[in-house]
C-alpha cells in the first residue's frame, strides 16, 4: 500500500570500486617456514565499497576516490589472533594497513572488516558513533598469502543499516523515537553498542535534517515524533509499512505538524464539553493501523473463527469509558429509561458520581448522546467498530499478547465479580461500578477495557467471516437485532472479561452498559 507522507527512493546498489593497491611504507615480518626464520613482504589491499542510493553519499574527497585523509578500516583475520586497521593517506592516495599477530604463509581465508563514516571518536580501543554514523561491513572478506607472494586483501563494504532523513519546515526542531543506531564498538571484542534513546536533529535550510543511519528500535516500526512548532508535549505517531528502512536503503519521512499530519495520528487528543453547569475535559488515545488476529478457539464458538484483520487508518478511542459527569454535561439528565428498565437511575445501588462510567445506556442512548456532543464539539465521535474495539483492547501494534486488556491477572486491570461484588450483600457499596482509571491502563494507556462496564460498538451482531478482513464494519441488521457489547462488566466472571468475549445484545437492553468513544483520525 502506497504511503501518501513518505517516500522511499528503492535502491539499486551503485558499486564504488576503489582499485588501490599499494605497497605499504612498512614492510612486515611474516613467518618464512617452520624455524620461524622470517622475512619481509609487502602488503596490498584492494577495497570496494558499496554506497546507499542514488542520492549520492554524504562524503567526499579531494583525491576522487571518495575517501578522506585518515579514514579508517578495522580488521579481523579469522585465525582470531591477527587484528588490524587500514589508514587512509590522502595525499599519497594509499591505505597504510598495520597489523598485529602473525599470519602464516601460504595460507588463505577470510578477514571481517568494519568501516565507520563520520565517527564521533576514535581510540585504538573504542569508536565512538552516532546516528549520524555510516556503518558498512565485510564478513566474507578474502586474504591470501602465496608462498612466495605478498599478502593480499580484498574487501568489499556494504551498508549494515538503513539511511534516512527527515524533511520539514527549515529551522524545526524534531524529537524520534523508534529508531535504533549504533553508538560504540568495541575494537578488542568486536562488538557493537546500540541505543534506542530519542534522535534529536533540526531541519536545515535545504529543508532536511542529516542523514540518520539506523533501524526501527523493534518490529511493530513505530515511530514517535514531536516538533518545536507545536510542542514536545505533542506526539504524533505512525507505523511503517516493511519496505521501509531497508538495510541499504535510503529516503526521507516528512515531519508531522497539526497543520499536516495525514497519515499520522496524535498519541492524544484533549477535549472540554461545558453544558448543564458542568466543565468537563475528556482524553483520547491515538492508535495507529495495523493487523492482528482477531477471535479466539472457545467452547461456545461465538468468537471463532479466528481471522485476520487489518486496520487501515488510524483512530482515537477514549482513554475510559464516558462518565457520569461527562454525560450530565451533554445530556442533563440520568438516561431516560423506558421497559424493563423503567424507574432505575443512577444511584447508590451500582454506585453514583462524576468519575463513575455511566450505566443503564442503551444503544439508542449511545446515539443521542453522541449526536449532541457532536452538535457542542464540532467533532464527529462514534461508536468504535468491534473490530477497533478489539485491537485497541489487545494493545494495538503495542500487543503483549494479555488475556484481558493490558494484563493476564485479571485484578490487575479489571472491575470484575470477585473485586466489586458482595455476595453477602452486607454492603451496597461493594456491589457495582466503579471510578474510571483506577486499574492499570492497557499498552496504549486505556483503563478499563476488562471489566466496569460492557461498551458498545456499532456492529450489529453475526458470526465472524473466516477470510480475511480489511476495516470490517457490520451495519445492517443481518443475524439477531442486537449490537456487539464488548469488554465484560463488574458483576461478570474472568471469561467474560477477556479481550475476545463478544456478545450480542438487545437495544433496548444495557443494564451492565456503558460506552467507549470512537473518534476517526
Amino acid at each position: 500500500m502506497k504511503e501518501t507522507l513518505i517516500t522511499i527512493l528503492r535502491i539499486i546498489p551503485i558499486l564504488f570500486t576503489m582499485v588501490i593497491w599499494i605497497s605499504c611504507s612498512q614492510d612486515m615480518e611474516m613467518p618464512n617456514d617452520a624455524s620461524n626464520n622470517t622475512r619481509k613482504i609487502k602488503v596490498h589491499l584492494k577495497v570496494n565499497k558499496v554506497d546507499f542510493d542514488s542520492q549520492g553519499t554524504t562524503r567526499t574527497g579531494g583525491s576522487g576516490t571518495g575517501w578522506e585523509n585518515g579514514e579508517t578500516i578495522y580488521l579481523r583475520f579469522d585465525n582470531g589472533s591477527v587484528t588490524g586497521t587500514a589508514v587512509y593517506n590522502a595525499y599519497s592516495n594509499d591505505w597504510r594497513v598495520n597489523l598485529s599477530g602473525s599470519l602464516t604463509r601460504d595460507t588463505h581465508g577470510k578477514v571481517e572488516a568494519y568501516y565507520f563514516d563520520q565517527p564521533a571518536s576514535a581510540t585504538s580501543t573504542k569508536v565512538s558513533l552516532a546516528a549520524t554514523t555510516g556503518v558498512y561491513h565485510d564478513i566474507e572478506g578474502i586474504y591470501n598469502i602465496p608462498s612466495s607472494g605478498d599478502l593480499d586483501i580484498f574487501l568489499t563494504l556494504q551498508p549494515i543499516t538503513s539511511r534516512i532523513r527527515f524533511a520539514g519546515e527549515p529551522g524545526l526542531d524534531i524529537k524520534v523515537l523508534g529508531l535504533s543506531y549504533y553508538t560504540a564498538y568495541n575494537v578488542a571484542k568486536n562488538e557493537f553498542v546500540t541505543s534506542s534513546t530519542p534522535v534529536l536533529g533540526k531541519i536545515i535550510k535545504d529543508g532536511y535534517t542529516p542523514y540518520y543511519y539506523c533501524s526501527f528500535a523493534d518490529s511493530t516500526r513505530l515511530l514517535t515524533i514531536s516538533n518545536s512548532k507545536d510542542g514536545d508535549d505533542v506526539l504524533f505517531l505512525k507505523c511503517f509499512m516493511p519496505s521501509v528502512l531497508k538495510i541499504g536503503e535510503g529516503g526521507h519521512i516528512t515531519i508531522p505538524t497539526e497543520d499536516t499530519m495525514k497519515g499520522w495520528v496524535n498519541a492524544e487528543k484533549e477535549f472540554t464539553v461545558t453544558g448543564n453547569e458542568k466543565n468537563v475535559t475528556f482524553k483520547m488515545k491515538g492508535i495507529v493501523a495495523g493487523t492482528f488476529q482477531m477471535g479466539a478457539i472457545t467452547t461456545y464458538h461465538q468468537e471463532e473463527p479466528i481471522h485476520t484483520v487489518t486496520i487501515t487508518k488510524g483512530y482515537y478511542m477514549g482513554e475510559t469509558e464516558v462518565t457520569q459527569e461527562l454525560w450530565y454535561a451533554v445530556m442533563g439528565q440520568s438516561p431516560t429509561l423506558t421497559g424493563e428498565s423503567t424507574g432505575r437511575k443512577w444511584d447508590k445501588t451500582y454506585n453514583i458520581g462524576d468519575n463513575y462510567p455511566a450505566y443503564w445506556i442503551t444503544y439508542e442512548d449511545c446515539q443521542q448522546f453522541i449526536n449532541k456532543l457532536n452538535t457542542m464539539t464540532g467533532q464527529i465521535f462514534r461508536l468504535p467498530t468491534e473490530a477497533e474495539w478489539e485491537f485497541a483492547a489487545r494493545g494495538g501494534v503495542n500487543s503483549k499478547g494479555y488475556t484481558y486488556a493490558g494484563s493476564n491477572i485479571i485484578s490487575d486491570v479489571a472491575w470484575y465479580e470477585d473485586n466489586a461484588v458482595n455476595h453477602n450483600h452486607a454492603d451496597s457499596q461493594v456491589n457495582g461500578t466503579r471510578q474510571v482509571a483506577q486499574k492499570t491502563a492497557n499498552e496504549l494507556g486505556l483503563y478499563d477495557m476488562s471489566g466496569n462496564v460492557m461498551e458498545w460498538c456499532l456492529d450489529y451482531y453475526a458470526p465472524y467471516p473466516s477470510t480475511v478482513q480489511t476495516d470490517p464494519a457490520i451495519t445492517t441488521n443481518i443475524y439477531v437485532d442486537a449490537h456487539v457489547a464488548r469488554g465484560g462488566c463488574w458483576d461478570g466472571n474472568e471469561f467474560m472479561c477477556r479481550v475476545t468475549t463478544r456478545d450480542g445484545i438487545g437495544r433496548g437492553l444495557g443494564r451492565v452498559c456503558g460506552l467507549r468513544l470512537a473518534l476517526s483520525n
